[in-house]
């Protein structure tokens, strides 16, 4: 079987992840042959292990109503030509539209549903407003191309089975919900016998920087934490638009010394292993890859309730689910997983929990989908 998988790059993030992660893991199966496209020279991840089945080929298509769509997939569709994929499986928007421009109709088709995507939002009522008919034509673009191609759709939670399933019913027997997954073993930490006494809560955040992710609430938590006299240190990771006005607001606040901005970190399984409690505030959270890597780390989980999240989070089993951005409830829920009482048991259930979705059971239910 010859897989394709195409996504637009490898920034740091989820799905460009969970992509490197799905082709290595690919790459060790008899009878695939595995390949890996994408669509613009930006490789934040390490990719030498999987270099062979990597090619990068910059490839666009930009829609326009008033004129001629443009398309640069000339080299893309050469590639796919030779390769003579039975599966080509896309991730994010961009890869969505490049992808289904090409013409190849000998493979299965599937899309990954990292989040409940907007531009796929069905449009309904009628609007001359200039947002609403670029919105349609977006969606009828990507619609009949769905349609025509049978397309199959890998959604990562139910809060996204729910979205694909009320937005594309023509397409609903085609939706899955398979939860995504991370490759645990270089996550694993047994911290079942941690001592923390008289030690400094480390708490860690990974994500970009953006305004759904909510990493100003975690300043606000920070400031409650210090007012109580706690001995705490937070780890933000992660770059975005947002870097600026969190870095303004750590000075206003007085907590230099208790919120740092470290950036991006290749691998974030150290600083993951070098702390105690994972912080993570999204608004919105479609599912929670880096969750699953904290759990698999053994860090208990103070989360706000982003919807995909709820079925990682079980309170008092791995972590705390907090429905309100309250502060003093987030500060609350920090103490009580750094109690020397209650760690043990979160930290053990976190790991348990991170078992469910490792990479390895996660592409063998891929590759049965495919062969159905």
């Amino acid at each position: 079987m010859k897989i394709l998988h195409i996504i637009p790059d490898l920034s740091k993030g989820g799905a460009e992840r969970l992509a490197t992660d799905i082709i290595r893991e690919l790459a060790r199966r008899k009878d695939v042959v595995p390949a890996l496209v994408v669509l613009a020279d930006d490789i934040q991840y390490s990719i030498d292990d999987i270099r062979e089945y990597t090619k990068i080929i910059p490839s666009s298509v930009t829609l326009s109503i008033l004129k001629p769509n443009a398309y640069q997939i000339g080299e893309l569709q050469k590639f796919v030509d030779d390769f003579q994929p039975d599966v080509i499986h896309s991730h994010l928007f961009k890869a969505e539209i490049v992808s289904r421009s090409l013409d190849y109709k000998k493979a299965k088709w599937f899309s990954h549903c990292h989040w409940n995507t907007v531009e796929l939002t069905r449009p309904s009522g009628f609007s001359l407003s200039k947002k609403a008919i670029i919105d349609k034509y977006v969606f009828n673009f990507i619609f009949k191309k769905y349609i025509a191609c049978n397309n199959h759709f890998i959604a990562i939670s139910k809060n996204a089975y729910d979205f694909y399933a009320k937005n594309l019913p023509e397409l609903k027997k085609n939706i899955f919900h398979v939860s995504n997954a991370v490759n645990t073993a270089i996550f694993k930490n047994d911290r079942s016998t941690t001592d923390l006494s008289g030690k400094q809560i480390q708490l860690i955040s990974v994500g970009s920087l953006l305004q759904r992710k909510n990493q100003m609430f975690q300043i606000q938590i920070a400031k409650t934490l210090k007012e109580r006299g706690l001995d705490f240190h937070l780890n933000i990771y992660g770059k975005g638009v947002m870097r600026e006005a969190l870095a303004q607001r750590i000075e206003e606040l007085g907590l230099r010394d208790n919120v740092t901005l470290r950036g991006v970190n290749g691998h974030i399984e150290g600083p993951l292993a070098d702390s105690h409690i994972f912080l993570h505030t999204a608004i919105y959270e479609p599912f929670g890859l880096v969750i699953v890597e904290a759990m698999a780390a053994g860090l208990p989980i103070v989360a706000l309730d982003g919807g995909g999240n709820r079925e990682l989070i079980k309170n008092g089993e791995n972590g705390y689910l907090i429905t309100e951005a309250d502060a003093n409830v987030f500060a609350d829920m920090i103490i009580e997983a750094f109690k020397p009482a209650t760690y043990p048991k979160l930290s053990t259930g976190a790991v348990n929990t991170s078992s469910k979705y490792d990479i390895v059971p996660y592409v063998t239910k891929l590759l049965d989908l495919y062969s159905q």
